[in-house]
Order: C-alpha cells, then sequence, then structure tokens
C-alpha cells in the first residue's frame, strides 16, 4: 500500500533536509536517516519506520519507539491475534492493523511505565495484560 500521495507527504526541502540528514532514526536499532518527507513523525523516523506509524496504518505508535518491534504473538500464551477467523475476515489492511493494535499491547515487566528498555518490554494479548497488571499491582504508582 503506498502512501506517497497523501497531502501531508510532500518532500522536505533545504534546512529540513540537511536536518533530517543528520539525524538518525528513533527506532530501536535503526541507523538510517529521517525521513525526507513531511508528515507524521518525520522529525523522529526513517521513512520506513514512519510508514508504519498508526498515523499511514501501520502497527507503531510514534511516541513509543519500542512500538517498532510489536508483533501479533502474545509472548505468555503463544497465541497469535492476526489468526483469529474475525481478524483474518477484515480485508481492509488499515482496519485489521487497528484491531490487531488493540488486541497485542505492549507491557512493562517491571510495571514502570517510564523504563522503556527494550528488555523491560513484552507483548501481551488482553487476558494476559489484565490477569499480568492485575497480580503484579502494575496500576500501582512504582516510579
Amino acid at each position: 500500500m503506498s502512501f506517497l500521495n497523501r497531502k501531508f507527504d510532500s518532500p522536505k526541502t533545504g534546512a529540513d533536509i540537511e536536518s533530517a540528514l543528520a539525524t538518525t532514526c528513533r527506532a530501536a536499532g535503526c541507523e538510517s536517516h529521517l525521513s525526507l518527507y513531511k508528515g507524521p513523525n518525520s522529525d523522529r523516523y526513517c521513512r520506513k519506520h514512519q510508514l508504519e506509524c498508526h498515523e499511514y496504518g501501520g502497527l507503531a505508535k510514534g511516541s513509543k519507539p519500542y512500538s517498532f518491534v510489536k508483533t501479533t504473538v502474545c509472548s505468555k500464551c503463544g497465541k497469535d491475534v492476526a489468526k483469529l477467523p474475525q481478524v483474518e475476515a477484515i480485508a481492509d489492511e488499515v482496519k485489521r492493523n487497528r484491531v490487531l493494535r488493540t488486541l497485542i499491547q505492549v507491557d512493562h515487566i517491571d510495571g514502570n511505565h517510564d523504563n522503556d528498555d527494550i528488555d523491560n518490554l513484552q507483548e501481551l494479548c488482553l487476558d494476559c495484560h489484565a490477569v499480568k497488571t492485575t497480580i503484579n499491582e502494575d496500576y500501582l504508582n512504582k516510579n
């Protein structure tokens, strides 16, 4: 699916290009320069990761760099929510990704939402996330 024709995806010019070429993408492990196209998250991510953001129908959230490693499989129970019949039946890719973003959530293992270290994150389905959060009392402020 190509999003190049969206009105906010015009190419950057002048100083914006220089700045983009001098800055590295914030996605974990990515060493590409920032996107050369204007639009949501162009000031944080390379074009590949920019297009993976939810504003473009992807699974990632621009304000959460760790969300670019998000999958559709629960790390606790192993359920792949993308294989649920009601999800497989969704023909529209953007709508399917919206549903997937809801069904798999990134959990902070230690309960500290300020600790975005990749080793402190896991993907959980709604059921496993609710159980883990309740048992560990992650809703209490641990900062």
